[in-house]
């Protein structure tokens, strides 16, 4: 019998460090997802076209042209969307070119809306700026359509992320709640 408890007591043993190994485990995990140091802020694309404005005023253009960018989301996702449609009346049988040009050219009618809310903040925005520092404002932005449409999708699709992170944070934390 003396072995027979010698085994029970080793399984028991090996069973208790695994456990304290597992729990361990997951308590380190559970750790390092809630308690790990945050990074440095990212540089975004506005951060970096602003470069070389005072701060207050650097700041003060990427407030105004995110709140007009977001101003203009629901016309861009509109456009978005009717762009999806024309796409998808193109693969359609028999083929419909004028239906197809009427639904692109209101996606461009949409997105052109967005962009001049976009283009007259930036306007406002630059009268309020010395001039070295519209002369920046108007080289970075104003001039160069490509350039600025290039920076607000980038600013819009991080907008977008962070948006879509700070959901799939708030439904984990509930959901985990729920599980207590």
């Amino acid at each position: 019998m003396a072995s027979g408890n010698s085994k029970l007591k080793w399984a028991l043993g090996i069973s208790l460090a695994l456990n304290v190994f597992a729990l361990s485990a997951g308590g380190a995990f559970w750790g390092y997802k809630h308690f790990r140091p945050k990074g440095p802020e990212p540089v975004t694309a506005l951060t970096e076209a602003t470069e070389g404005l005072s701060p207050a005023n650097g700041e003060r253009i990427i407030t105004a042209v995110r709140a007009a960018a977001l101003a203009s989301e629901a016309d861009m996702e509109a456009a978005w969307e009717l762009r999806k449609q024309a796409a998808e009346v193109a693969k359609t049988e028999p083929y419909d070119g004028p239906k197809i040009m009427t639904l692109l050219a209101q996606a461009r009618d949409l997105e052109i809306k967005g962009k001049v809310r976009i283009e007259q903040t930036l306007v406002d925005e630059a009268a309020k700026l010395p001039a070295e520092e519209r002369a920046i404002v108007a080289d970075r932005f104003i001039k160069s359509s490509f350039k600025l449409r290039r920076l607000l999708w980038k600013a819009q699709m991080a907008e977008k992320k962070a948006r879509e992170e700070a959901t799939k944070a708030a439904a984990s934390a509930t959901g985990e709640a729920g599980k207590s």
